[in-house]
């Protein structure tokens, strides 16, 4: 079986996390050098402390929050808080795929 790439990945459905991914492909427009909307949400639901151990503060300083940003992030906060295991799988699977 041929293994997905990160784009064919993010072609396909996302069962629970619709939001979520709607997020990340909107995060790919914004600064990757600095913490952005997708670093926000990952510290926000605890992830990047559980999976990598990541505790650190975010600058919010270095944020840049529009309102289009905050609208993506409050729909996936939501999708998260209705479905934690299916958006954390989501997760899993693409960090897999980023390499």
């Amino acid at each position: 079986m041929k293994t997905k790439d990160i784009w064919e990945f993010l072609e396909a459905p996302a069962r629970n996390a619709e939001e979520v991914k709607a997020l990340f492909e909107w995060s790919l427009n914004c600064q990757q050098d600095k913490p952005n909307v997708w670093t926000l949400f990952l510290h926000t639901i605890g992830y990047a402390q559980d999976r990598w151990g990541d505790k650190r503060t975010l600058n919010m300083d270095e944020l840049a929050l529009g309102y289009v940003e905050q609208d993506y992030l409050a729909d996936a906060l939501k999708e998260y808080s209705g479905a934690p295991r299916d958006v954390e799988d989501w997760l899993d699977e693409l960090h897999t795929k980023e390499g």
